[in-house]
C-alpha cells in the first residue's frame, strides 16, 4: 500500500493554516494581553497571555472510523507537556475548528484518540470566546507552575504571509 504522502502534507498545511488564522484572530482580538510566540527551537507557534503565561495550541482532526463514527486525534508533544493546552477539535472533514477546550498541562507526552461523546471532554473547559481563554488561563497558572522557557516572538505579519 502506497502512501498519499502529498496528500498528507497538504493536509497538514491547510491544518496548520487554520492554527495560523486562530492566533492571528486572538492577537486581533486582544493586542495588548495576547501575543505569538514559540519556544527557542521549535517553529510551532504558542499564545502568550499577559507577558508570562504559555499555551501550547493543538489541532486535533477527525478520524472516521470503518463504521463512521468520528474520532479526534489528541496529541501533546513533548515539548508541550509542561504547558496549559488550548485543543481545537476539527469538523468531520478537518476543514474549520468545531469547538475549542483549554486543558492543564499533563507533564508527559501522549498521543489520545477520543469519541464523540468521550467523558475526557467533559472534564476540560470548553473555551467560547478569546476573553474567556485568557481568565482560564490565569486561572491554571494561580494552580501549576509553568516554564515560560526561551520563548521568542513570531509576529501576526509573518503568520499572515506563510499563509499567502
Amino acid at each position: 500500500m502506497s502512501r498519499d504522502c502529498d496528500g498528507m502534507i497538504s493536509h497538514r498545511d491547510y491544518r496548520n493554516g487554520l492554527r495560523d488564522e486562530l492566533l492571528t484572530s486572538f492577537q486581533t482580538a486582544l493586542p495588548n494581553r495576547i501575543k505569538v510566540v514559540r519556544l527557542f527551537n521549535r517553529r510551532k507557534p504558542m499564545l502568550l497571555i499577559d507577558g508570562s503565561i504559555p499555551c501550547a495550541v493543538t489541532l486535533c482532526p477527525a478520524l472516521i472510523t470503518s463504521d463512521g463514527r468520528r474520532r479526534w486525534l489528541v496529541r501533546v508533544r513533548k515539548f508541550e507537556k509542561h504547558y496549559p493546552s488550548l485543543l481545537c477539535v476539527l469538523d468531520r472533514g478537518n476543514t474549520c475548528i468545531e469547538r475549542m477546550y483549554l486543558f492543564a498541562p499533563v507533564g508527559r507526552a501522549c498521543w489520545y484518540s477520543k469519541q464523540e461523546h468521550d467523558a475526557w471532554f467533559g472534564k476540560q473547559t470548553k473555551i467560547h470566546s478569546v476573553g474567556q481563554l485568557c481568565s482560564e488561563l490565569l486561572s491554571i497558572a494561580e494552580c501549576h507552575a509553568i516554564p515560560t522557557s526561551v520563548l521568542v516572538p513570531k509576529t501576526a505579519s509573518a503568520l499572515r504571509s506563510k499563509q499567502s
